[in-house]
């Protein structure tokens, strides 16, 4: 179900809307304070004002965030500021301009396949680029990330997409409907559908990440000079080592 305003509009749109019209109506302030009904949101429209907020200890996310929990754990987007800086310590290496200059190959050849995809698709009347762009970008990030190819443009993966951008638009839509802010509620109505998604993501991504711990329990020499070029599969080969 989609919530519309009452110009037909969808809501989360008027809600974009509404914030820019706001954010320049208060671009001569530092911030200013919008009521979503009890819990004051505060917006940030100068850097200084931020900068001087992140400077302050006992910094925590936003109550918006458990809504997700339920659905993506604990993880970077979610987790507490206690746990997410030593994370974000760990992959900030993962970023260094030499580790990414070694995957231009990989950026290179997925570009190549989805200018193809494109080239073919330019034939059609009409087609909608937003499916083939994703799959490239999730190819590229198993790829550079695990060292896997997965083909997700080539075998059109679009289930997956699809089941993303649902989690995306339910847990959203979630802090408009008021009577989905309790979790039994959220069970009962949207959350049924957003666990099938997320089932669907989650067998996805185990069965990649056990078809890796397969390569590097069977100790195959492609994974070994990957992980010798690359600091980051290191990263993850230390994830995926058994624990003894």
């Amino acid at each position: 179900m989609h919530i519309v305003s009452s110009n037909g509009l969808p809501m989360l749109y008027c809600l974009t809307q509404f914030l820019k019209e706001r954010t320049e109506q208060f671009q001569q302030q530092q911030l200013f304070c919008l009521w979503v009904f009890y819990e004051p949101c505060f917006c940030f429209v100068k850097a200084e004002a931020v900068k001087q907020l992140l400077s302050k200890g006992g910094l925590e996310k936003a109550w918006t965030y458990n809504y997700l929990k339920p659905l993506l754990g604990t993880g970077l987007i979610t987790s507490s500021v206690e746990k997410w800086k030593p994370i974000r310590k760990l992959l900030t290496p993962c970023f260094h301009s030499d580790i990414l200059r070694g995957f231009l190959p990989v950026f290179n050849e997925r570009s190549r396949k989805l200018v193809e995809h494109l080239r073919q698709e330019s034939e059609k009347e009409f087609t909608n680029i937003d499916i083939p762009v994703t799959l490239t970008a999730l190819d590229v990030i198993y790829e550079t990330m695990l060292g896997t190819s997965i083909g997700a443009l080539e075998k059109n993966s679009a289930d997956y997409i699809t089941a993303m951008n649902r989690i995306a638009d339910i847990s959203l839509s979630r802090v408009l409907k008021i009577w989905e802010y309790s979790d039994f509620m959220f069970n009962l109505t949207s959350g049924k559908e957003a666990k099938r998604h997320l089932k669907l993501i989650e067998d996805f991504t185990k069965s990649v990440i056990q078809e890796k711990k397969k390569q590097y329990l069977s100790g195959r020499k492609d994974n070994e000079k990957r992980r010798e070029k690359h600091s980051w599969i290191c990263y993850w080969s230390s994830i995926l080592k058994p624990k003894h």
